[in-house]
């Protein structure tokens, strides 16, 4: 077993393939949630306009789209 710290809270957490705590992971689908909603009738917005409206931080959209 190891142990590793949330890479977003820092919480102490067993590793896990997200390397993320459940808080932390729940929060990121919620997240996701919200962009693809967004996205799905505004296909063509910036990530600028993505954050006004969703109100998701363009820190966590950019980390998002460099995942993809």
């Amino acid at each position: 077993m190891t142990l590793i710290n949330c890479m977003n809270c820092g919480q102490l957490i067993v590793r896990k393939s997200f390397h993320l705590c459940s808080g932390c992971l729940l929060a990121q689908q919620e997240d996701v949630k919200k962009i693809k909603t967004y996205l799905s009738t505004h296909p063509w917005a910036s990530m600028i306009e993505v954050q006004r409206m969703t109100g998701v931080s363009l820190k966590t959209i950019r980390a998002l789209a460099s995942n993809q």
